[in-house]
């Protein structure tokens, strides 16, 4: 609930024209929410809900007029709470992000977003994170079985 009121409160607020907003960590306290767990919420349905997959569009038919909703920030009162509503509002934020990442993989044509790409943005984000990572090529399919894998790629 959290997560689909921030994104409602976040598109409003820049259909507004708000550049910068403060909220509470909602449903946290006398709601009986982690205070960690609604930063978290509020981070994620904030971002998600101010997505919009605008690559082919044209600056005078999209819906950006230059509104932006810039910084939100979630406050509290009691200090001994604000190092786990930071914490909750980054993993929230990574979450958002990688959500945003597929989103916008998914938005794209498919002769975009081909194999190859798949390939570089998995090294890319593998590396970022100091993850190892393994891409394989057709040959190297085809001598594992993975013929459903190879037939999507066909078209």
């Amino acid at each position: 609930m959290v997560r689909s009121v921030s994104g409602g409160v976040a598109r409003r607020l820049r259909q507004l024209g708000a550049k910068r907003a403060a909220v509470i960590a909602h449903g946290a306290g006398i709601g009986g929410l982690d205070a960690g767990d609604s930063a978290q919420a509020t981070a994620e349905g904030t971002l998600l809900g101010l997505y919009e997959f605008k690559r082919y569009r044209s600056s005078s038919n999209g819906s950006d007029d230059g509104k932006s909703l810039d910084d939100l920030v979630i406050v509290e009162r009691d200090e001994h709470r604000v190092q786990t509503l930071a914490a909750g509002a980054a993993k929230g934020t990574l979450l958002a992000e990688c959500a945003i990442l597929a989103r916008d993989l998914v938005n794209e044509p498919a002769n975009v977003v081909n194999p190859a790409r798949m390939a570089e943005v998995a090294t890319d984000v593998a590396n970022d994170a100091g993850l190892p990572i393994t891409v394989l090529g057709r040959e190297d399919m085809m001598e594992r079985g993975m013929g459903a894998i190879l037939a999507v790629t066909q078209g």
